[in-house]
């Protein structure tokens, strides 16, 4: 499962055509008739800013705000304090959870703000940041596509994880009108292992964590034995755990890396412990692999979470 080739190159295919609208580069070859690009398209109601993180990073930090309060709309509940929903990757992943999660509003789930957590620099991001930002230390690391990367390319989640509950969390929760008792954390890939264990080391940070395809092979599964281990040793979640994978990793990534199979597990971890979590819904999305998850995951995720 190459998820960090195709991430890299979803990043910069961005990246290329963000540069090619600020140099003035009008695209009028791909349209029909006069039409020209006039500049780089935008999320409704959206707003982002740059803020300072550790490892020297420059992080943007994106905001979609749920749509307003409109009883022409009879299912949207009226009144109600965003819930606030942090995406890890928000480079790839903001625009699709923030339309998501309006759609949701209209129909009746609570009012969501996004706050999307990429990177400045996007390329950088897709190759070397976002696995270090979402990794424990491994002493013993080495990369399946660049063996120039080994155990000094991982390990930065208890720097990131530091930063995004002791700097980002209080900003947002200073700066905008959100319901701070019911935050969740998102996470896909190695950004669920970072929100799974995230739960494990900050258990009152957030009420909810929505996992999709978690990376739990990282690191001979340590996830799966901390869990055990914690959960052994009267570990509590006081919040709503939503983990899903899709029914077809495991035969497209290869059984070394038992995508399938480490959910499978730490849903039988969880069973055995039930009492620990308020609740949790962990399961296979049929016929969904690593990346076309993303839409179903989020949404059951997030109808679960706030339901």
């Amino acid at each position: 499962m190459e998820y960090k080739k195709s991430r890299r190159n979803f990043l910069k295919i961005s990246s290329t055509a963000v540069l090619g609208t600020i140099v003035g580069c009008s695209y009028s070859s791909l349209t029909k008739g006069d039409t020209k690009a006039t500049g780089l398209a935008a999320i409704y109601n959206t707003e982002e800013f740059l803020l300072s993180g550790p490892a020297n990073r420059t992080f943007r930090i994106q905001v979609s705000h749920p749509y307003a309060d409109n009883p022409d709309y009879t299912l949207m509940k009226q009144g109600v304090t965003p819930v606030p929903v942090y995406v890890l990757d928000g480079g790839y992943a903001f625009g699709m959870f923030s339309n998501i999660a309006r759609y949701l509003q209209w129909g009746g789930l609570s009012p969501i703000m996004v706050i999307g957590i990429a990177y400045k620099d996007m390329i950088a991001a897709g190759d070397h940041y976002r696995m270090y930002d979402f990794t424990p230390p491994d002493k013993n690391f080495s990369s399946r596509y660049d063996d120039t990367l080994g155990p000094e390319s991982v390990g930065g989640a208890p720097g990131f994880r530091e930063f995004l509950i002791g700097t980002l969390k209080p900003l947002i929760e200073n700066k905008y009108n959100v319901d701070a008792s019911k935050s969740i954390l998102f996470g896909h890939s190695f950004g669920g292992l970072f929100a799974l264990n995230t739960m494990l080391k900050s258990p009152n940070a957030f009420n909810g964590i929505l996992a999709l395809s978690p990376s739990i092979w990282f690191k001979q599964h340590q996830l799966l034995k901390a869990l055990r281990n914690g959960l052994d040793n009267d570990f509590q979640f006081s919040g709503k755990l939503a983990v899903y994978v899709g029914g077809k990793e495991e035969e497209i990534a290869g059984k070394k890396y038992k995508m399938t199979s480490n959910v499978e597990e730490l849903k039988a971890i969880v069973l055995e412990h039930s009492s620990s979590f308020v609740g949790y819904d962990i399961k296979i999305l049929t016929d969904r692999t690593h990346h076309n998850i993303l839409g179903q995951g989020i949404t059951e995720g997030l109808e679960f979470l706030l339901s």
